[in-house]
């Protein structure tokens, strides 16, 4: 995520040029939400939390995903062919 906001922070500040602000980069950032199933936190109870990445497109893009959490476990669900 650190990386997207850098290369969005570089586009947009290019782009916009002298009507861009960093507080409005900020807000931007505040009330951004990301696509369905990228990263969504599934409500539980106790200091469990279940993370659906299911957008996650193999095994590798999971794990970079991912990566941000500590003590983390995976579900996963194989369909066989």
């Amino acid at each position: 995520n650190a990386q997207n906001i850098g290369a969005s922070y570089g586009v947009v500040r290019t782009i916009l040029k002298q009507s861009f602000s960093i507080p409005s980069f900020l807000e931007g950032l505040e009330t951004f939400q990301s696509l369905p199933h990228r990263q969504e936190i599934i409500p539980v109870s106790g200091d469990i939390v279940f993370v659906n990445d299911s957008k996650a497109t193999n095994m590798d893009a999971a794990e970079k995903s991912l990566k941000v959490f500590t003590k983390i476990h995976w579900i996963l669900v194989w369909e066989a062919k």
